[in-house]
């Protein structure tokens, strides 16, 4: 190859990185990875796809359900979307203290996330992996379905803090049933 032509490519190559504002160090499979994703998204454009943070999309069956559900037979040519909150559960929501009192809640949250149809999951892990399509409508909704368990379970959670708080009260005023 000549000595211009890499340098006409090269020049085309920053060309693309200042058009998409991606930084000088990614390199060109990475910004061809980018793109196959935003065509499984359906866009023809540079458009990142806004992904909320537990989401990641992988290709293929780039990853291993440990108690994978359905046994769905990955398309080693698909993206899919896989939700992870990070293996800890409700405790996305809550803290230790109050895991086990919001139980009706975190179940109501898995049935909506398994209400979006995914091709697999392992809820004992909380993974869960959908198609592209199925995928993109649990990433819309995910910030409301968050916020909706989220203030179901802070106000049982209020609840029981104010009864906590209501019997220490009345053993300050040593109004206690002992």
């Amino acid at each position: 190859m000549k000595l211009d032509e890499i340098i006409n490519i090269c020049n085309q190559y920053m060309e693309i990185m200042n058009e998409i504002k991606k930084p000088t160090h990614s390199n060109p499979n990475e910004i061809v990875e980018d793109c196959k994703k935003m065509k499984a998204f359906g866009y023809d454009e540079w458009e990142q796809p806004i992904i909320p943070y537990d989401f990641t999309i992988y290709k293929g069956n780039a990853y291993y359900l440990h108690n994978s559900a359905t046994k769905y037979k990955f398309d080693p040519d698909k993206y899919y979307i896989h939700w992870s909150n990070g293996n800890i559960g409700r405790l996305q929501f809550t803290t230790e203290e109050y895991y086990c009192v919001v139980e009706e809640e975190w179940q109501e949250f898995k049935d909506i996330m398994l209400s979006y149809n995914p091709v697999d999951y392992d809820m004992l892990n909380c993974h869960i992996i959908y198609d592209i399509e199925n995928g993109k409508k649990v990433m819309e909704d995910y910030k409301k379905i968050c916020n909706e368990i989220g203030n179901k379970m802070n106000k049982k959670i209020k609840q029981i803090k104010i009864q906590k708080m209501e019997e220490q009260l009345k053993e300050l005023k040593g109004e206690s049933d002992g």
